[in-house]
This record gives structure tokens, C-alpha cells and sequence, in this order.
């Protein structure tokens, strides 16, 4: 299935720019064009989300740790990663199963699953953390159903430690902005059916 991507503005925007711009929350009105963000329709589904222009989209994203999970991933440019310690694997994700709806069925240690409530949508929430050969691993799941679906959407987030790098060679990267982008592409989320 090819996706359908349409447009709302072809100027390039910085990290900055689109980390700290209103998306609105779920089901919000239309994404306004100066926004910069592209919209992503999933047909299958009947979903839309927005996402910063240049990230490269996967409609056939697998999830191969743990059970095999299906769904569609937005992983960030190098525009994002350039110059940092983050990992051009990073992305979000919007992933799909059948059955109970829990975040903990999206990851394979969860901790802290809880409810949280965000605007007028609730969530099941769970994070997880692990760490290896210097690198560290961020995964935070919102669970949600809709239409006899349960949909997690996966916050996956890759970086070196900073500390193995020489000084100077690279900066941190900025782990609010990056958060608070993926929280605005979650909210950006509606389903058409």
C-alpha cells in the first residue's frame, strides 16, 4: 500500500521551528499550511498524522524485537541528528494489534504502564530504558482503541552517551524539543472513520 502524502508547504522550517509550533490535539481542525508539516494518510486504517518535512516515512514498518508488530514509521532527517549524539534511527511510530489494548503489549519490559489523559483523548502509557556498548535506548508507548484496533504510538529514541565522544565533536541533542515534536505529531493523529 502506498501512502498518501500530501503537501502543506514546501519551505524547510529548523528543529526549533516545528518543535515549538501547535499541531492542536486529536481529531484538531485542518493543520494550517504555514505549519510546514507534511500529512500522512493511512487508508487502510483511516488515519492522518503530520510529520516534519524530510523525514523519511516507512508504510511497512515491522517491529521485530519481541512479537512482531506492524504500523508505519517517521523516522527524523539528518537535519535533526547533524552535528549530535542522537541516532538517525530515531523515529515514531503509529503500529497496530488485535485484541486488549494495553501499552504494555508494544514493549517487552514495560515500566510505569499507567492512564494518562492529554486534551480530551486517554492513553495507556509505558516507557522502557536500556543501555549497551555506549549507546542508550528511550521507548515510550500512548495506547489507544479505536474500531476494535488497539494502536501504540512508539517514541523510539537512540543516542550515544556524550561522554564517549571526544569533546567538542558533537553536542547533545535536545531531548525536550525532540520529545515535545513527537508529542505534537501524536496529537496531530485523527482517524477519518
Amino acid at each position: 500500500m502506498r501512502p498518501f502524502v500530501l503537501f502543506l508547504s514546501a519551505s524547510l522550517i529548523a528543529t526549533a521551528a516545528w518543535a515549538g509550533a501547535d499541531f492542536g490535539a486529536r481529531n484538531p481542525a485542518p493543520i494550517a499550511p504555514m505549519s510546514g508539516m507534511i500529512l500522512y494518510r493511512d487508508a487502510r486504517y483511516g488515519f492522518t498524522i503530520a510529520y516534519p518535512p524530510h523525514w523519511a516515512v516507512n508504510a511497512a514498518f515491522r517491529r521485530d524485537i519481541g512479537p512482531v508488530i506492524h504500523g508505519v514509521s517517521f523516522t527524523v532527517s539528518a537535519e535533526v541528528t547533524q552535528g549530535t549524539n542522537l541516532a538517525s534511527d530515531t523515529k515514531l511510530s503509529v503500529e497496530h494489534v488485535d485484541g486488549r489494548c494495553h501499552a504494555g503489549r508494544f514493549l517487552d519490559s514495560p515500566t510505569d504502564e499507567h492512564d494518562v489523559t492529554d486534551g480530551a483523548h486517554g492513553y495507556s502509557m509505558a516507557s522502557t530504558q536500556d543501555a549497551g556498548a555506549g549507546n542508550r535506548y528511550e521507548e515510550t508507548v500512548y495506547a489507544f482503541a479505536h474500531g476494535g484496533t488497539c494502536f501504540g504510538i512508539r517514541y523510539f529514541i537512540h543516542y550515544g552517551a556524550i561522554q564517549n565522544y571526544d569533546p567538542g565533536t558533537v553536542k547533545a541533542f535536545d531531548h525536550d524539543a525532540l520529545t515535545a515534536a513527537f508529542d505534537r505529531m501524536r496529537r496531530s493523529l485523527s482517524f477519518n472513520r
